[in-house]
């Protein structure tokens, strides 16, 4: 009898062990996801940076990005605009020093996920997207990728900026993009793309 009663008991023990761990992970991925966690990045722009009209090359009504918290600038189209701006966040609390941005087009969606600019986004690479090809951006070199069979093609590009502690350091700027529209303005960014100061 004492056995069948040792069994019950671990039975028991086991059960409450199994209900604890699930309300644990339900906790944790209640927290990753809520409006307080370090895993979410704000999509608000920065107070240090501001977009300026500047008539473009030509007067093309190019605007221009210009970030005093890290002394960077660049230009893209009057049809385009910043759809986030962020400084990432980890889950231990340490800030980036360098911002993520990502251009769209206006009549885009900011969910989109192809024919955008993102600067300094976390873990993206064209890296084995296929055949590579150069193009120009002034001094800078871009790397054209092309995955065989699709439309879809990737851009990639680094440019020298500042980082909040005013060092120099690599903006890696890379394009997703089906339109060859989109190409031609991520060639314009890294073009314009300067430290301020």
């Amino acid at each position: 009898m004492k056995i069948k009663e040792l069994l019950a008991s671990k039975k028991i023990a086991l059960l409450v062990a199994v209900g604890v761990g699930v309300l644990v992970v339900i906790g944790l991925v209640y927290w990753a996801f809520s409006s307080s966690s370090p895993f979410r990045e704000s999509s608000k722009p920065s107070e240090n940076s501001r977009d300026s009209s500047n008539g473009g090359a030509g007067g093309s009504g190019d605007q221009t990005y210009t970030n005093d918290e890290v002394d960077i600038s660049f230009d893209y189209p009057s049809d385009w605009e910043i759809k986030q701006e962020y400084f990432y966040e980890t889950a231990a609390g340490e800030k980036a020093t360098v911002p993520t941005i990502i251009l769209g087009r206006k009549s885009d969606s900011a969910n989109a996920t192809s024919n955008q600019i993102s600067i300094n986004l976390r873990q993206a690479s064209c890296m084995g997207a296929g055949s590579v090809a150069y193009e120009s951006a002034g001094s800078t070199k871009v790397a054209i990728y092309t995955q065989p069979g699709s439309s879809q093609k990737c851009a990639e590009a680094t440019a020298d900026g500042k980082d909040k502690n005013g060092k120099t350091t690599p903006y890696a700027l890379i394009s997703f993009f089906d339109d060859q529209s989109v190409k031609d303005v991520f060639i314009e960014v890294v073009k314009s793309f300067k430290a301020t100061s």
